[in-house]
């Protein structure tokens, strides 16, 4: 799978199917990376001495200035 480039405004059409367990775990992210990842965001609240804004800012801290609107 790959991101879309889609136009603000712009019609799609979205379409649901069941898959297997199986085609679920064949998919599935390395469990050690979503470990990896996890820790190092809720770090992220540590590392700019706000714990407040951990999850009030979360796009600011995942995206940037530029992705957090």
């Amino acid at each position: 799978m790959s991101p879309l480039s889609l136009e603000k405004g712009q019609q799609v059409e979205i379409a649901i199917k069941s898959v297997t367990l199986a085609e679920l775990e064949r998919n599935a992210p390395d469990p050690s990376r979503v470990a990896e990842i996890m820790a190092g965001i809720a770090s992220l609240s540590v590392i700019y001495d706000r714990p407040e804004t951990a999850s009030r800012d979360h796009d600011l801290f995942l995206y940037g200035p530029e992705g957090a609107r």
